[in-house]
């Protein structure tokens, strides 16, 4: 029992909106290569590949490669390090949630493709793909930059082209040896999600509590709280909600407006929207 409460306590904590970003803040590009993979030309081509995307699809990704995770505590399994390195700078579009992030570490000889939480699982199972045919054979040989480039090559025309154009992900051959992977991302990408609904529909459970109080005009129990959004918000910039309560049983009538937290994307360039992930994606290990 103790363990079960403390793994719920964790992913809830894992999903959580980030207070105090410990992470580093992204490069003025679509690439940030701290760990120094990339050749010049290869960061130059990646760069240019993801601006292209982003100006024709509207999709954000992003490149980044750190030494290590454990440069940034409180130190976290890779996945969630990812998820809140992800949402922590708000890549991809606030309402579409299409961003994407391909995050190697080459000293935990760890990689991930991070997906927004817009992508259905069959996505997940198109990063795994490209995790174990692109990704992972090539840092096995330390081709660190080409790897990077010939995945996230794939990760444009496989996964966020065809997000954008509204295709079903492409099906793949069953090839042996990875069903357990597939289930393996899809229970994380389904966990994430479910802790990540319970966060977005908070605020409508409060709102439809609200209809248990009296009206303190009538004293019936026939209030009704709704909210529309006056100004969305945006990385670094809160937003604005109006809150109207009103009495179906008399002519009482409340409004107030609330605010909405920023995206809790810190730093400065990358030019990122506000995006959010919950988990989805596919990790690699050599």
């Amino acid at each position: 029992m103790l363990r079960s409460l403390a793994l719920v306590l964790g992913l809830v904590w894992l999903s959580a909106p980030v207070l105090a970003n410990p992470y580093p803040a992204p490069a003025d590009g679509a690439v940030t290569d701290i760990a120094d993979l990339l050749t010049p030309d290869a960061e130059r081509r990646l760069n240019a590949l993801l601006a292209g995307l982003r100006r024709d699809t509207g999709v954000e990704a992003a490149v980044v490669t750190l030494p290590t995770r454990k440069d940034y505590p409180p130190v976290v399994p890779l996945e969630g390090f990812a998820t809140r390195l992800f949402n922590g700078w708000g890549i991809g579009d606030p309402e579409r949630n299409d961003g994407i992030l391909l995050l190697v570490l080459p000293e935990d000889r760890e990689t991930r493709i991070e997906l927004g939480a817009g992508y259905d699982q069959g996505y997940d199972v198109l990063a795994q793909d490209i995790v174990s045919r692109w990704l992972v054979p090539a840092f096995r040989e330390g081709d660190y930059s080409n790897g990077i480039e010939t995945g996230m090559e794939a990760v444009a025309d496989r996964i966020a082209r065809r997000h954008a154009a509204r295709l079903a992900p492409e099906p793949l051959p069953d090839r042996p040896g990875t069903n357990g992977n597939r289930i393996g991302s899809w229970l994380f990408g389904i966990g994430f999600a479910a802790i990540a609904g319970f966060a977005l529909f908070g605020r409508k459970i409060g709102d439809l509590a609200a209809g248990l109080k009296r009206c303190p005009a009538c004293g019936q129990r026939t209030l009704n709280r709704s909210r529309s959004t006056i100004v969305h918000a945006g990385p670094g910039t809160p937003g604005t909600a109006r809150i109207l309560t009103e009495c179906r049983n008399c002519d009482h009538r409340e409004e107030r407006e609330e605010r909405i937290g920023a995206s809790g994307r810190q730093g400065g360039g990358g030019g990122f929207s506000g995006g959010r992930s919950s988990g989805g994606g596919a990790s690699g290990r050599w």
